[in-house]
């Protein structure tokens, strides 16, 4: 199965930079990458066996089986700022197939170069960390207590909804996992 997407034109990080083809498929190799702390993204994505770029918009996910979700979940993803956490680009020379079924890439020099300094970037509290395509951006992190969110002004839920909060505060578990986090942050 075949899924076409087209970026919505106002697609955007928190940090205003437009998003790409190059980081869609930045975001869905990142869950293949072994050495990569990432819980569930390997399982997720699974379905997806290739990404096609047609133009700068518009792009082609190759699903490995008909099944109905699969168009769905194969637009669904977060999506991180290539230049941002690969701007070495290391995971440039190895595709998305090549990370799904050579284990071998694991003891790969860039492969490990690219996952320490991902998974470091994972620890930080600093708000400019945390990059994402996301409705909500990182005001402050007070580590084990609290996060507090802001919405972006820019996002196109945001004209429609004018109820939606100008910020949210959650209190963080001990148990909370910052990938979880990172998430909120990408989610479209």
């Amino acid at each position: 199965m075949k899924a076409t997407h087209t970026l919505k034109e106002n697609a955007s990080f928190s940090n205003s930079d437009k998003v790409t083809f190059e980081d869609i498929l930045f975001s869905i190799k990142i869950n293949f990458c072994l050495l990569v702390k990432n819980s569930d993204g390997a399982s997720y994505y699974s379905l997806i066996e290739e990404v096609t770029k047609i133009d700068q918009q518009t792009f082609t996910i190759t699903c490995n089986s008909a099944a109905v979700l699969n168009e769905l979940r194969s637009g669904g993803f977060f999506v991180l700022p290539k230049k941002q956490y690969d701007s070495l680009n290391l995971l440039q020379n190895f595709s998305l197939q090549r990370l799904k079924t050579d284990s071998t890439v694991a003891n790969n020099a860039s492969i490990i170069q690219f996952a320490e300094s991902f998974n470091s970037s994972l620890i930080q509290t600093n708000p400019s960390s945390f990059q994402g395509s996301g409705p909500y951006q990182l005001k402050k992190w007070q580590k084990g207590e609290r996060i507090l969110l802001d919405r972006k002004k820019t996002r196109w839920e945001f004209n429609i909804n004018k109820k939606t909060p100008s910020s949210s505060r959650m209190l963080m578990s001990s148990n909370l996992k910052l990938s979880t986090l990172t998430k909120m942050l990408s989610m479209h």
